[in-house]
């Protein structure tokens, strides 16, 4: 199920395909080609087999996608084994021109997912169809998305009825219920309430056990992003399923909040978002956009981005959307 909130801002696009991408499609092919030949480049692997504190190389792969994030420079790829990764990538740098991007790309002919979820398997029988669980608060770290709503002082209908977090069940979105009441006599729904230092989410699974099934619980605000707003630039993402992301209502302007995405470019420039299923996050799928009050930089030091062959559905605000950010 699908939970839609409007914005006037943003295009709700299913497929994304940047008006500059065919004039630009030979060279870029031709970096991406010869990118893992440039002298000192160094290509990672990660694997689901993996462990971090082992060297990266494909006999030797990370466990984790932040790992080779840490330690890749300009012009380093980052090959992702098939498997599912809960993770939170911010990425510390970027690359420093187009033959020397930094590259995260799913290993060719393999299906990884990258989710901002986790799944649960310890959900007890509330009544009915639904079932409870409990996860303590400090599981979520410093960020509970069941603590905070999507909310933004230009948003109109919704803003401060729904929780930035989501619930999930064999890969259907339910949908958040006001009362728990609502939620008991509505399969396919969920309601959330704090108790006793603990967060506590109700879903109605129809029928079904979820502890047999595969329910998973939005827990990061995002998958990947840059903690500073500007200056990561030429990164590459190909190839993912990612999804499950908790950002808030992106505004059409950066003076009242940031603007944040399951992918986020904040003003970086140069980016190519290619051939990924962009799925499930609570507003926005990618932005371009800033931190809050900081329209800072030039033509040249931010946007140009492209973004090509990319399905985008199932993002509660739109597909993609930014200010500032895009200028290509």
């Amino acid at each position: 199920m699908k939970q839609s909130m409007s914005a006037s801002c943003c295009h709700p696009a299913f497929v994304v395909r940047h008006p500059l991408a065919d004039s630009r499609m030979r060279l870029v092919t031709a970096v991406l080609i010869g990118a893992v030949g440039l002298a000192g480049a160094t290509e990672y692997h990660v694997s689901k087999s993996g462990s971090d504190s082992n060297s990266g190389s494909l006999s030797q792969p990370f466990l984790t996608i932040q790992k080779a994030a840490t330690v890749m420079q300009p012009g380093d790829v980052c090959t992702v084994q098939a498997g599912t990764y809960r993770e939170e990538v911010i990425p510390p740098r970027g690359g420093i021109s187009e033959s020397q991007r930094i590259t995260y790309r799913a290993a060719e002919g393999e299906t990884v997912y990258w989710k901002g979820s986790d799944p649960f398997t310890n959900w007890t029988m509330h009544g009915g169809n639904t079932y409870q669980v409990n996860i303590p608060n400090a599981v979520f770290g410093a960020f509970n998305p069941y603590t905070v709503f999507v909310k933004e002082a230009w948003m109109g209908y919704g803003a401060g009825r729904f929780h930035r977090g989501q619930v999930f069940y064999e890969g259907e979105q339910y949908r958040e219920q006001r009362t728990l009441a609502d939620v008991m006599a509505t399969p396919g729904t969920w309601y959330v309430k704090q108790d006793k230092g603990s967060t506590v989410i109700y879903a109605n699974f129809g029928g079904a056990n979820p502890n047999a099934g595969l329910a998973e619980v939005t827990m990061r605000k995002s998958v990947f992003r840059p903690i500073i707003d500007g200056g990561v630039n030429y990164i590459t993402l190909r190839g993912f399923h990612l999804s499950h992301g908790a950002p808030n209502w992106s505004p059409p302007s950066p003076k009242t909040s940031d603007q944040e995405g399951l992918i986020t470019t904040y003003r970086g420039t140069h980016w190519i978002i290619e051939n990924n299923i962009i799925s499930d996050s609570r507003t926005v799928g990618i932005v371009s956009g800033s931190l809050q009050n900081n329209n800072g930089g030039t033509y040249d030091t931010r946007g140009h981005h492209i973004v090509r062959g990319n399905i985008i559905r199932n993002c509660g605000q739109s597909g993609i959307c930014g200010r500032t950010g895009w200028d290509a």
